[in-house]
């Protein structure tokens, strides 16, 4: 039976402590947040995203982050787009399950 390794002590270990790391001069400074990936997300809940959020706060890093678009925002489905409850007219769509989806 596979385990969660977060659940257990597992996850994202990095090579140094953040107060260990030297502080580079400007020109380097520049030269590595050159360097730095942009990481995106997507999922389909919020509880995913606190997770990922949760996990993040765990490390000694301080990552910047942001929650880009909701099923508010870019809900394409012509019978939900534009009402004030687009998550609720998601969710009976889906649960009648007729021909029309989110």
């Amino acid at each position: 039976a596979a385990t969660d390794p977060l659940n257990h002590g597992g996850g994202f270990i990095p090579e140094t402590q953040p107060s260990d790391t030297p502080l580079p001069s400007n020109a380097e400074a520049t030269k590595k947040r050159a360097k730095i990936p942009t990481i995106y997300y997507a999922s389909r809940t919020h509880s995913q995203i606190t997770q990922v959020i949760r996990e993040y706060r765990k490390t000694g890093y301080r990552v910047p982050m942001a929650v880009l678009a909701s099923r508010k925002h870019y809900c394409t489905n012509r019978h939900v787009h534009g009402k004030d409850n687009v998550d609720e007219e998601c969710r009976l769509l889906l649960k009648d399950k007729g021909n029309i989806q989110c």
